[in-house]
């Protein structure tokens, strides 16, 4: 998958101190924003288990949220080494909330992304 969408929002991290609290709000404002709100909360557990899962040497760089055929996509940048290795805690938790998830090498570092299941919530 590509996770360079187009008209991705991105919220740039290099140089924050604690970004988990910023990413979080940021994650959530982004889900409404796309008419999706009710995927947010896992959506933003995404963001951070992606921040937070990928180990020492990296960075956090910017985190990117797109909706792409009803879908939010979450994606993370990490400056560092262009490899990942994902423990088997965040690699289960990804599995249970995203429709699929993954990682590719960037130049300077690594992005790895969600993308959530299903679409807006159907009126009853």
């Amino acid at each position: 998958m590509d996770a360079q969408l187009s008209g991705s929002i991105r919220l740039d991290l290099l140089g924050e101190s604690q970004p988990l609290r910023q990413v979080r709000r940021f994650v959530l404002l982004q889900a409404e924003r796309a008419g999706l709100a009710q995927h947010g909360e896992d959506a933003a557990l995404v963001t951070t288990e992606l921040l937070e899962g990928a180990g020492t040497g990296l960075v956090p760089a910017a985190v990117g949220v797109d909706e792409a055929e009803g879908h939010l996509v979450v994606n993370v940048d990490l400056r560092g080494r262009s490899q990942v290795e994902l423990g088997e805690h965040t690699r289960a938790l990804l599995s249970q909330l995203t429709a699929a998830w993954g990682w590719e090498p960037l130049d300077d570092g690594v992005r790895l992304w969600g993308r959530l299941p299903g679409g807006p919530a159907e009126a009853s």
